[in-house]
């Protein structure tokens, strides 16, 4: 069975449904670990993610739309990650992720994530989270190389309770995180996301994507991030609950 995805990458598999990849073998003696230090190494380093305080993250949305909308990314490690969109200085939409709970606010309506979206967001708490996968109950696998035109690309599998959960696309020469494909829960059922990150620009001795793409049922939206402020300033009340 071949399938066509929505970014136009053929994807096999079996007669069962299980999706055959085709890769070359990694280098000898790579594993998903010498990918994930070559990743924070090509950024600026380890320590300087690991030793980071908070981020904030600032730019526009672009959703195909001609609605000028703005997003604002704080993120306080190990305590909250807020997302806002707002229109004309109105938030109009909000997500809040701590370490014990997640909910969305869209006009003033609280509502609670999904457990299952919830797991998937809370990775945004760790300012290295491929260095923590086990705190997070994930594990990584090295699955190959693959004969991508723009790469070659390590391909790095996330599993979570031994189910797969994300597919890394790392480029081979610049070590850069380029695209991730995962699912998130609908309400008929999972639905496959492509991410795309590009434009990698550093601020303070850390280099972060500015220009995002996010595909969701053939849907495209595009997060250019003008500002990246690593240790900035939170307000203490942001992660509030109320």
């Amino acid at each position: 069975l071949v399938t066509l995805s929505g970014t136009d990458e053929i994807e096999f598999y079996d007669a069962l449904g299980n999706r055959q990849w085709q890769l070359d073998p990694a280098p000898d003696g790579y594993s998903a670990e010498t990918v994930f230090s070559q990743y924070y190494d090509a950024r600026g380093g380890s320590d300087g993610f690991e030793t980071l305080h908070s981020l904030i993250q600032k730019g526009q949305i672009n959703d195909g739309s001609e609605m000028a909308l703005i997003i604002e990314v704080s993120t306080e490690f190990g305590r909250g990650h807020v997302m806002q969109v707002s229109l004309d200085g109105q938030i109009m939409w909000e997500q809040l992720v701590t370490d014990t709970i997640g909910i969305s606010r869209q006009m003033g309506q609280s509502k609670a994530l999904k457990q299952s979206e919830y797991q998937r967001l809370k990775h945004n708490l760790y300012s290295a989270p491929y260095l923590h996968l086990a705190d997070l109950n994930q594990s990584a696998q090295l699955l190959g190389v693959d004969r991508d035109a723009l790469g070659p690309h390590y391909v790095v599998e996330i599993q979570s309770e031994g189910m797969h959960k994300e597919t890394l696309y790392f480029h081979s020469q610049t070590h850069w995180l380029v695209k991730s494909v995962g699912e998130r829960t609908g309400p008929t059922g999972p639905v496959k996301i492509t991410t795309t990150f590009s434009d990698y620009q550093t601020s303070k001795g850390l280099a972060f994507p500015m220009t995002i793409v996010q595909v969701t049922n053939g849907q495209s939206m595009t997060f250019h991030l003008n500002e990246v402020i690593p240790n900035g300033r939170i307000p203490s009340n942001l992660f509030e609950l109320n």
